[in-house]
């Protein structure tokens, strides 16, 4: 599934996900929280307007140029940085929440994808939570690429974050791409899962 340019996840309002789980409480003002590919700050930038104490990691010094200038617009504060979902540089335990809304799903091999998962339990306080987003296997393109790992179950999440994370609720989620996506089909399938790490 070729995304050039990010076309897909580019706009200034929140995902659902994000609304969801702050207005539930699972995301809270005076939180720390990570935002792991962050791209053009759409989630980083209205969390730090609700008093979220927010750092926002990306590997496309473009977006995040863009997610910066959005922020000064903005008038929020956002710590954001070049970082790789597999190597982040932040010690253990430093966050209450990570965001991993359509990273790691992103990350081409399976071994990579667990190191992530590896990463995000690292970096995340015991008791601390994880919002998690990607492609459902129930997604129009997965019959094209059946062996991508950028399509998931609700079994394949479970199996990859088991050892450190208990799955506290999640949902399919389905959304119509833009036009300029120039897709052969109607909507696009996600899973929103949000997690707990184990104590």
């Amino acid at each position: 599934m070729d995304i050039s340019g990010n076309i897909a996840w580019k706009g200034d309002e929140p995902t659902e996900v994000v609304v969801k789980s702050f207005n539930s409480g699972v995301i809270k003002p005076g939180n720390k929280l990570l935002d792991v590919g962050c791209g053009f700050g759409r989630n980083a930038n209205w969390l730090a307007g609700k008093g979220v104490d927010v750092t926002a990691v990306n590997i496309n010094d473009e977006e995040i140029k863009e997610a910066i200038e959005k922020a000064e617009k903005l008038g929020v504060n956002v710590y954001y940085l070049y970082a790789n979902a597999i190597e982040l540089p932040f010690p253990d335990n430093s966050f209450d929440v990570v965001l991993d809304l359509g990273c790691s799903h992103m990350i081409t091999d399976k071994e990579g994808q667990q190191k992530a998962e590896m990463e995000t339990a690292r970096v995340l306080k015991p008791g601390g939570r994880l919002v998690y987003f990607g492609f459902s296997k129930n997604h129009p393109d997965y019959i094209n690429k059946p062996d991508s790992p950028m399509f998931r179950s609700l079994e394949d999440i479970g199996s990859m974050y088991r050892d450190d994370f208990e799955i506290l609720s999640r949902e399919e989620t389905r959304w119509k791409p833009k036009p300029e996506e120039k897709r052969k089909y109607s909507e696009h399938v996600g899973i929103n899962v949000v997690m707990g790490k184990k104590v």
